[in-house]
């Protein structure tokens, strides 16, 4: 059974993916404020989930019997946008001076910006239903930048 628009909503209420995400950058925060040197690592390995996550969601056929199956897999893409915030972090501990931490920070925001432009632009209407084409080309690009 497809999901509704309204199915959807109500699954979305408590907001899953903010609540992983929340719990994840608290865990993360507490680990790396106690261990350090540990953030590049951390870093490198929260592209990997999210990696196979899409490459799962690509993969597994869109049938009522996978779909809690595609949603745990969502779930696990949600740690993505943990390298971009510890790579934030890692700018006030690597550049010296007031106006170079600025203008670093604000050429990495700027490209963040301009990386999520162009992201939705990889998804074309002709892949549709399951955009196995587009998400390989997304992990493309992600792999380019891991």
């Amino acid at each position: 059974m497809p999901l509704s628009q309204t199915r959807v909503a109500l699954l979305d209420l408590p907001n899953t993916d903010a609540v992983v995400s929340l719990c994840l950058f608290l865990i993360v925060g507490i680990y790396t404020r106690r261990v350090p040197n540990r953030r590049l690592y951390i870093m490198a390995a929260s592209t990997v989930t999210p990696f196979i996550g899409l490459i799962a969601l690509s993969m597994i056929p869109n049938s009522p019997a996978n779909m809690w199956t595609k949603w745990g897999m969502y779930l696990i893409t949600v740690p993505y946008v943990l390298a971009l915030f510890l790579a934030w972090t890692l700018i006030p501990s690597n550049v010296a001076g007031r106006t170079k931490k600025t203008i670093i920070s604000s050429a990495t925001f700027l490209g963040y910006c301009v990386g999520n432009m162009a992201g939705s632009q990889i998804f074309k209407e002709a892949d549709a239903p399951r955009y196995s084409k587009s998400i390989f080309r997304y992990n493309r690009r992600l792999g380019d930048l891991s």
